[in-house]
């Protein structure tokens, strides 16, 4: 940056003093950092006949100068930076600093480069300590040279401050897996640890506990944050952590995620918490598991199929079918809203014009569907391990993952090659993180945890219509039906008062069921009804649809779609179908 000279028109504005004051950790406010450093400025305004501009707060109040935090637009150095770059800041003011660590703490050349912008720039950078030495742009080589020397010195201090405290910490949480117990009394907001030294444990906090157990309660019933949220509110749950004054969407899921909840304690590494990494492998029983590994392992589960099917119910009645069903048509998702006096099932790419309103009353496909799939013998829809447990191969890999992990750790330590090591080790460390996602997603899948959720669909099916809170339980069903059903395709073909639907249930492991669905809506002749609303559910004959049946594929539901245009729905039976169905 060239040295900023006024224009001959503007007004010439007198130098001003600017003091800038910084320390790295929010604990230093408590001590004599900040009024030390704020009366070395005023005694040198003083001396030289300089006011100290006040209009600007020249405060980084726990803000490093190691990373280059204070350099930041956030940070008071970065804003004043920007001022000067404007050309906002007289021309021969000083910059106050009780020290050049105090400016920077990075290496030499970022340093260097810092202070050199600010000198060619026209502002006269002030050290206070050890000894008063004024930079500006004309200073001499030698003085450059000290002040390379300073702030290379603040910088070996800082790193070698950081190595201290990080082999410090590398050795306590070494320590950890072999004591089993938790490394400092920072741990999550439901734990406790009580006593010093070798005598710490940690121990359950009761009230925030139950919360944290309500959570995942919630969770595994398949309530997503916002719904849970709101149920802490009513029921008066009160938010825990420190100085907490409301529950956090982003802390409850935080929650849900963390390991701590089984009563383990993951090693990380990194300063800042979106840069933070696990460093090693999970150490079990550091703290009381507020939750069994079933339930966590269910809520990780939840928690990804959330995510393939995000979004609220467009209807006031709980959408069973959210995220699943999709427009085999157009491939988009079918949609809930209301239309006329009950909700309807409806294409996506309605929306945008790029598909006719062909709608579906979502009663009768919450009565049709779910009176199929009551029928449906799981032994017949479930996938069959085959070969070798696919748990176990998984388990394998991340142990050998783990220990070659630990391998190239020990060679760090034994003074090997730092860069191939350490980009073998984020390397390793990707594909230990993948394995843990796809243990998840295994154990998740194995035959004896969907039949367990077929079960517990099963028996919500039979409950549903008598349960208690109607909401709750449409929740729990939608969670289990998404753990044993991966997609339903559906052709939609309105044939006056007649809905038709030929609905493609793929279940997880690849088995798919083919179903006729169709809906009758109610007649009347000068307001007296003369026919009840009606639905009915079969097996899709192969009459009515080419064998091979694929909806995936966007000819095979075009042909689908014409053999429904064939059907004689006079002839349709909805003698035995419910009259119920507009609920």
């Amino acid at each position: 940056m060239s040295r900023r000279t006024p224009h001959a028109d503007s007004p010439v504005l007198p130098p001003r003093a600017f003091s800038y004051q910084r320390f790295s950790k929010p604990e230093q406010a408590r001590g004599d950092s900040l009024r030390r450093q704020a009366e070395l400025a005023a005694a040198w305004s003083v001396r030289h006949g300089v006011p100290l501009d006040d209009t600007l707060r020249m405060r980084d109040m726990g803000v490093s100068g190691y990373s280059g935090a204070n350099r930041s637009d956030k940070a008071a150095l970065g804003v004043f930076l920007e001022l000067v770059r404007a050309g906002s800041i007289p021309v021969g003011s000083y910059l106050l600093v009780e020290s050049l660590d105090r400016l920077s703490r990075e290496e030499a050349v970022p340093a260097l480069s810092l202070l050199l912008e600010l000198l060619q720039a026209g502002v006269r950078v002030v050290q206070l300590l050890p000894a008063e030495v004024e930079y500006d742009a004309k200073a001499n080589p030698m003085a450059l040279m000290l002040a390379i020397a300073e702030l290379s010195r603040g910088h070996s201090e800082s790193a070698m401050k950081s190595e201290r405290c990080g082999r410090a910490w590398r050795a306590k949480k070494a320590q950890v897996a072999i004591d089993r117990i938790p490394p400092s009394k920072m741990c999550p907001a439901w734990i406790e640890v009580i006593g010093d030294g070798p005598n710490r444990r940690a121990v359950l906090r009761p009230r925030e506990a139950e919360a944290v157990r309500l959570l995942f309660r919630l969770s595994r019933d398949g309530f997503g944050i916002d719904q849970i949220l709101r149920i802490f509110r009513e029921r008066g749950v009160a938010p825990i952590g420190r100085r907490a004054r409301h529950w956090s969407p982003s802390y409850a899921n935080q929650i849900l995620k963390s390991r701590a909840a089984l009563g383990e304690y993951v090693p990380m590494r990194g300063k800042a918490r979106r840069d933070r990494v696990p460093d090693g492998d999970p150490v079990p029983g550091v703290f009381p598991a507020v939750v069994c590994e079933e339930e966590w392992l269910a809520v990780q589960a939840g928690l990804a199929q959330r995510r393939h099917f995000p979004g609220r119910d467009a209807s006031s009645s709980t959408n069973i079918w959210k995220g699943l069903v999709r427009d085999a048509l157009t491939g988009t998702p079918m949609l809930a809203r209301a239309g006329g006096p009950s909700p309807v099932l409806f294409p996506s790419a309605y929306s945008t014009g790029g598909a006719p309103f062909n709608s579906y009353p979502l009663a009768a496909f919450d009565s049709g569907l779910l009176s199929l799939l009551r029928e449906v013998d799981p032994r017949d829809v479930m996938p069959r391990p085959v070969g070798s447990d696919p748990v176990a191969a998984v388990v394998a890999e991340r142990t050998r993952l783990a220990a070659r992990i630990t391998e190239l750790q020990e060679e760090l330590v034994a003074g090997g090659e730092v860069r191939s090591l350490a980009a073998a080790l984020r390397r390793l460390e990707s594909e230990l993180a993948a394995a843990d996602a796809r243990l998840v997603e295994v154990r998740r899948a194995g035959a004896g945890e969907l039949a367990g959720a077929w079960d517990e669909a099963r028996g919500l099916l039979g409950a549903l219509e008598t349960a208690q809170d109607p909401h709750a339980a449409r929740v729990r069903l939608r969670s289990a039906i998404r753990r044993v059903v991966e997609r339903i395709w559906v052709v939609v073909v309105p044939r006056g008062d007649v809905r038709l639907c030929a609905a493609q249930v793929c279940f997880t492991g690849g088995v798919r069921r083919d179903y006729l669905l169709a809906a009758r809506r109610p007649r009347s002749i000068f307001g007296r009804p003369t026919r009840q609303a009606a639905w009915l559910a079969r097996s899709l004959t192969g009459t009515e649809a080419q064998a091979g049946l694929n909806l995936r594929e966007t000819q095979s539901a075009a042909e689908c779609e014409a053999s429904l245009l064939l059907i004689d729905v006079e002839r349709l039976d909805f003698a035995s179908a419910s009259a119920g169905s507009e609920r």
